[in-house]
């Protein structure tokens, strides 16, 4: 199968299951393992592709897909109520809600009110940057680690190993911080 690249808005995929993406246009749909696209579920690894758009025409496997994350506006349908202005993450079934922190965020609701289940929204297509859950050391900065590896003066082999994983995955997160403010265009000095 040969690669095609497309610098645009919009691309035609084939569905992952015949027939599971009618009657879902403005449901969030994800890559399965085979390329091929199906209702975004948020198991493993796989983001939010796009959103479904049309299918090409009744009955065919060949779905147009609008892509996250070339500006503009979209439409979406929500899984419950949302303030106009929250920001939005794809959930199981293919809708979006309130993002809670660790979130993939996909945009900014832009719909006045919040809405109810089922309810077609406009969103604000502007995926933030994905950094995973932070670890609990970096969570808690590791102080009361670091604290404990100095407790009495007294500094043991344990306590300064934890002192080194503490700053080993500081240094990670904030590397995978530099490095995606970068991504963005933004100069760090």
């Amino acid at each position: 199968m040969g690669q095609s690249y497309v610098d645009q808005g919009y691309r035609t995929y084939t569905e992952h299951v015949a027939g599971a993406l009618d009657g879902k246009e403005m449901y969030v749909v994800e890559l399965a393992s085979d390329g091929r696209v199906q209702l975004y579920t948020g198991a493993g690894a796989s983001p939010a592709l796009g959103v479904a758009f049309q299918k090409l025409k009744p009955g065919a496997v060949d779905v147009q897909i609008r892509l996250l994350g070339k500006s503009g506006t979209v439409k979406v349908v929500q899984n419950g109520a949302v303030a106009c202005g929250a920001r939005v993450a794809a959930v199981s079934g293919g809708k979006v809600g309130a993002a809670n922190p660790g979130d993939r965020v996909i945009g900014l609701k832009l719909t006045p009110g919040t809405g109810a289940d089922g309810d077609v929204i406009e969103i604000l297509d502007e995926p933030e940057p994905y950094f995973g859950t932070p670890s609990a050391y970096a969570m808690t900065l590791g102080l009361g680690l670091i604290g404990s590896a100095c407790v009495g003066g007294a500094y043991n082999s344990a306590s300064m190993a934890n002192v080194l994983n503490v700053i080993e995955e500081l240094n990670a997160d904030m590397h995978a911080l530099v490095t995606a403010i970068k991504a963005h265009g933004i100069a760090i000095q």
